[in-house]
């Protein structure tokens, strides 16, 4: 979730009512300062470049600097608002579309978390019974 709110900080736009999870509806009301004379997408690339991100073949490139927070949901929230602009969409609407992209990483995070490999992982050399209990 720190990503999450790091993204709308840095957009200068406020989660002001959300709900984001696994097993429900997600949604994030968006409100984002008025942009007087430029382009939702010339306010998301001029953010972007004074962030470090770089300009190559007219398009931003995102290649896993994340940094907002230092974990990589960062760029995935920002290539989610960067990409939306680019396609038309205000900056509201790109911020409001994090929702879906933010039940997506929770639900791929809780997936891996759940799978076989990573329970295996986590128990490592210890033997235990079929009732669980450690031997």
């Amino acid at each position: 979730m720190d990503s999450l709110k790091q993204t709308f900080s840095f957009f200068d736009c406020e989660m002001k009512n959300w709900q984001i999870g696994t097993n429900c509806p997600s949604f994030i009301k968006a409100v984002c300062i008025e942009l007087e004379d430029e382009t939702p997408l010339t306010y998301v690339e001029d953010r972007l470049i004074s962030k470090g991100y770089e300009k190559s073949n007219g398009r931003i490139t995102f290649p896993g600097l994340c940094k907002l927070t230092g974990v990589c949901f960062d760029e995935d929230f920002l290539e989610s608002v960067y990409n939306d602009v680019l396609n038309g969409d205000s900056l509201q609407q790109a911020m409001e579309g994090l929702a879906y992209v933010a039940q997506k990483l929770l639900e791929a995070e809780y997936e891996q978390e759940m799978s076989e490999d990573t329970m295996l992982c986590s128990w490592g050399d210890n033997e235990y019974t079929e009732d669980g209990k450690a031997i």
